[in-house]
C-alpha cells in the first residue's frame, strides 16, 4: 500500500505543476473571469488529463470535430498509448519523459523564447519491458508562432504597453516561442506537428489559424544521433592525425636541432608588427564571442537589442576594422619582401612567389578543413548540437575546393567554410594580382603611384556605390541571418569592396622600405599632430557606428554610404602612422609596448588562432543544455577563455602541422637561388587573423 501512495501522490505533484502550465497557457486565449476585485481562472478535474494529453500525443476526446482525429503512424500511435497508460501508472520512464519536456517558462517578455527541455534526461530514456519493442526518448524543438491576434490577446491580458510586445517582436528573427517535447523515437516530426498543430489551439480555444506551430526532423534528436559511429572517412581523418603525431617528433627534432633562430623575432624595428596583429585577433575573437550569441537563445534577448544600440556596445562591434589593420600589414610586408628580393636578384621567379606563399598557408587550412568535415560532429552532443555542426560541417564537405583554392567569397559566398577564411581569399586574391603593381612601383615609382592611388580610390569609391544602391546600414547588424544577408556576401566579403587597405599597404611598404635605413628628423610638433589625428580617426572610426546601431532612427543612405566607404581606409591609415612612427623611433611607449618581446611568441600562434577560434565558440554554445543570460561581462569573459584555449590549441597545432609543413616547405625551396620567400611566416603570414 505504500508503494502504491508514493506512487499517487508522485502522480499528483506532477499533474499539479501541469495545471499550473495549462493556466500559464491560458493566458494567450483570454480564459479569465475578472471582477473588481480579484481575476480567476476556473479549471476542473478534466484539465490534468487534457495536460497528460497533449504531451503524450493522445487524442483529444473533448468534442467529435475532424480536427480532433490525429493521424500516427501505428508504430507512434502504439507507443504513445504507453507512454500514456504508463504515466498515469507511476512508470519512472514515462514520468521522466513527461519531466524531460518544456513547461512554459519565465521571462517570456524579457525575450526568454525558448526552452530546452532536459535534453541529456530524454536521450537516455529506454523502456524494455517488451524486448522485441523497446521504446527510446526522442528530443524535438516545437516553433510556435502566434499570429497578431494572438499576441493582441496577450497584450491586453497582461495590460503590457504595445511597444513591449513590439522590442520583443525585434529580436533577431522572428518572433516566436520554442519549446522541446519528448516523445517516443518512433513518432516522427509530422506525427508531433499534426498532433500539437490540431491539439493546443482547440485546448487554449483559439483557432487553429491564429497559431503556427512546426516541428522538423532536423531538430530533433534520438541516441543515434547522439551517439554516433564513426564512417570510413572519420577513421581515415583520425589515421592521418596519428600520422601527423609520429611525423612531428622527427621533423620538429629536425627543425630543433638544424635551425638558427632569431630569438628577437627578426628586424628589432619590425617587431611593433607582432602587437598589432596579435592584439587585432583577440579582439576579433572577442567580437565573435558575441557575434555568435545571435545564433542560440538567450534567456534576456530583448536586454540585448538594448545592448546594441548603446555606445559601449561599439567597442566590441567595431572590431570589424581589425580585419584591415591585417590587410595594411600584409600589402605593406609583400611589397617589402618583393623589392628586396628585386634588389638582390634583379627579378623574381613568379612561379616560386606563388607557390611559397600557397604551400605557407594552405597545410593549416587544409587540416581545419578536413576536422569540420569529419570529426567536428562527435566533439559534442545537445539540442542544437546536430542544427550547428551540419551548418558548419555540410560546406566543407561540399565546397572544401574552394576554400582550398581560396575564390569562395565570390563561388560560394552564402555557404562559407570555415567562414573566417573568407579574408585569407580576399589576401590571397590581392596577392595573385600584385605584381601588377609591384612592378611599376619598383621600375617606374611615379606611374607605380598613380595607378596605386587610383587603387586606392577605386574600392571607396565600388564600396558607396553598392551601399547607396543597396540602401546598405553603416555597420555589420548583429543577426542571426548575417551570413547569408546580401551586404554580408556581396559586400564584406567581396575582394571589390575591401581591397583599398591592402593597397594602402603596398604604399606603407614603399615608404618604409625607402626610408629603412636613414633618419629621419620630423618636427616634434608635427609628431604631436600626428598622434592626436591618428587617435582621433580610430576612436571616430569604432564609435562611428553608433548612429547606425539606432534601428528607429531613419537611415540615412548618404552617411550610412560613406561610412562604409571610408571608414576602413581611415583606420588604416591611422594604423600606417603607428607603425611608420614606431620604425622610426617616434612610437614612444606605444611603440615599446607593442614591441614587447612576449607578442614574438604569441604571434606565431595568430594564424592558427584565427583559423580554429570560432569552431571553439560554435561548438561551445551548440553543446549548451539551456539558455544563457546575456552581460557584456559574462561575453567578455568567455572571449578572454576563447583566446586562452584557442592559444593551447594553436600551440598543438604549430608545432604538428605548421613546423613541419615549413620545413618541408624550406626544404624543397632551398637551392632555389631565384626564389622570393614572400616574407617568412613570423612576418607575413600572421598578418592575418
Amino acid at each position: 500500500m505504500s508503494i502504491i501512495a508514493t506512487t499517487v501522490n508522485r502522480y499528483n505533484l506532477i499533474i499539479q505543476i501541469y495545471i499550473f502550465y495549462y493556466c500559464c497557457l491560458c493566458i494567450s486565449s483570454g480564459e479569465f473571469i475578472r471582477n473588481d476585485d480579484h481575476q480567476k481562472i476556473i479549471m476542473n478535474n478534466d484539465i490534468s488529463k487534457t495536460i497528460v494529453q497533449l504531451y503524450t500525443l493522445q487524442q483529444n476526446d473533448n468534442g467529435d470535430n475532424d480536427n480532433n482525429v490525429i493521424q500516427l503512424n501505428d508504430k507512434c500511435k502504439n507507443h504513445a498509448s504507453r507512454y500514456y497508460q504508463d504515466f498515469q501508472n507511476g512508470k519512472p520512464w514515462a514520468i521522466q519523459m513527461m519531466d524531460a519536456s518544456s513547461k512554459l517558462q519565465s521571462g517570456i517578455l524579457l525575450g526568454n523564447l525558448i526552452d530546452f527541455g532536459s535534453f541529456d534526461e530524454c536521450i537516455k530514456i529506454i523502456n524494455q519491458e517488451l524486448k522485441d519493442d523497446i521504446i527510446y526518448g526522442k528530443h524535438c524543438f516545437v516553433s510556435i508562432q502566434p499570429f497578431n491576434k494572438t499576441l493582441q490577446r496577450i497584450q491586453s491580458a497582461l495590460s503590457l504597453p504595445s511597444d513591449r510586445i513590439a522590442n520583443i517582436s525585434s529580436r533577431p528573427g522572428d518572433f516566436g516561442i520554442t519549446w522541446s517535447i519528448c516523445v517516443p523515437d518512433s513518432c516522427q516530426a509530422n506525427d508531433i506537428q499534426t498532433h500539437l498543430q490540431n491539439y493546443i489551439p482547440s485546448m487554449i480555444n483559439i483557432n487553429h489559424n491564429e497559431l503556427m506551430i512546426e516541428v522538423k526532423e532536423s531538430k530533433c534528436n534520438t541516441r543515434k544521433d547522439v551517439y554516433l559511429k564513426l564512417r570510413s572517412s572519420d577513421w581515415m581523418a583520425i589515421m592521418f592525425c596519428i600520422t601527423i603525431v609520429i611525423v612531428v617528433i622527427f621533423s620538429s627534432s629536425y627543425d630543433l636541432f638544424t635551425q638558427n633562430k632569431d630569438p628577437e623575432g627578426g628586424n628589432a624595428s619590425m617587431k611593433v608588427l607582432n602587437g598589432i596583429r596579435f592584439l587585432s585577433t583577440t579582439w576579433v575573437i572577442i567580437f565573435h564571442r558575441f557575434f555568435v550569441m545571435m545564433f542560440l537563445p538567450n534567456i534576456n534577448s530583448v536586454d540585448l537589442q538594448d545592448w546594441i544600440r548603446q555606445m559601449h556596445s561599439t567597442i566590441i562591434q567595431g572590431a570589424t576594422v581589425a580585419v584591415d589593420t591585417f590587410f595594411t600589414i600584409s600589402g605593406m610586408l609583400v611589397l617589402m619582401s618583393f623589392f628586396k628580393a628585386m634588389d638582390r636578384d634583379n627579378k623574381v621567379n613568379l612561379f616560386s612567389f606563388y607557390v611559397h606563399r600557397y604551400l605557407r598557408l594552405t597545410p593549416m587550412v587544409a587540416v581545419v578543413t578536413l576536422f569540420y568535415a569529419t570529426l567536428l560532429q562527435y566533439c559534442g552532443s545537445g539540442s542544437n548540437w546536430s542544427s550547428v555542426q551540419l551548418g558548419l560541417m555540410t560546406p566543407c564537405r561540399t565546397h572544401w575546393w574552394s576554400i582550398l583554392m581560396y575564390i569562395q567569397n565570390y563561388v560560394n559566398p552564402d555557404l562559407y567554410c570555415i567562414t573566417q577564411t573568407w579574408y585569407l581569399c580576399v589576401d590571397m586574391q590581392l596577392f595573385w594580382l600584385s605584381p601588377l603593381f609591384l612592378y611599376p612601383l619598383y621600375k617606374k615609382p611615379t606611374i607605380g603611384w598613380i595607378i596605386l592611388l587610383i587603387m586606392i580610390f577605386l574600392p571607396m569609391g565600388i564600396s558607396f556605390y553598392l551601399a547607396w544602391i543597396h540602401y546598405y546600414n553603416g555597420s555589420l547588424i548583429f543577426q542571426k541571418d548575417l551570413l547569408q544577408t546580401h551586404y554580408f556576401t556581396r559586400h564584406y566579403t567581396a575582394t571589390h569592396a575591401r581591397a583599398s587597405p591592402w593597397f594602402l599597404g603596398l604604399g606603407l611598404g614603399y615608404i618604409v622600405y625607402k626610408t629603412k635605413n636613414k633618419k629621419l628628423t620630423i618636427n616634434p610638433i608635427l609628431v604631436i599632430i600626428m598622434w592626436v589625428f591618428t587617435f582621433a580617426m580610430l576612436i571616430t572610426v569604432v564609435f562611428g557606428i553608433y548612429q547606425f546601431q539606432q534601428f528607429e532612427t531613419p537611415l540615412n543612405r548618404f552617411k550610412a554610404s560613406s561610412y562604409l566607404a571610408f571608414s576602413r581606409t581611415a583606420w588604416s591609415l591611422a594604423i600606417s602612422w603607428i607603425v611608420f612612427a614606431s620604425i622610426h623611433g617616434y612610437g614612444g611607449v606605444i611603440n615599446t609596448f607593442l614591441s614587447w618581446s612576449g607578442f614574438v611568441v604569441l604571434g606565431k600562434l595568430g594564424y592558427t588562432m584565427f583559423l580554429t577560434h570560432l569552431c571553439l565558440q560554435f561548438a561551445s554554445l551548440a553543446a549548451l543544455k539551456t539558455p544563457q543570460y546575456f552581460t557584456m561581462f559574462n561575453e567578455v569573459y568567455n572571449g578572454f577563455a576563447d583566446i586562452g584555449i584557442s592559444l593551447l590549441m594553436s600551440y598543438i597545432l604549430v608545432v604538428t602541422i605548421e613546423m613541419p609543413a615549413n620545413i618541408i616547405e624550406d626544404y624543397i625551396f632551398k637551392k632555389s637561388t631565384n626564389q622570393v620567400k614572400t616574407v617568412s611566416k613570423k612576418d607575413e603570414l600572421k598578418n592575418g587573423y
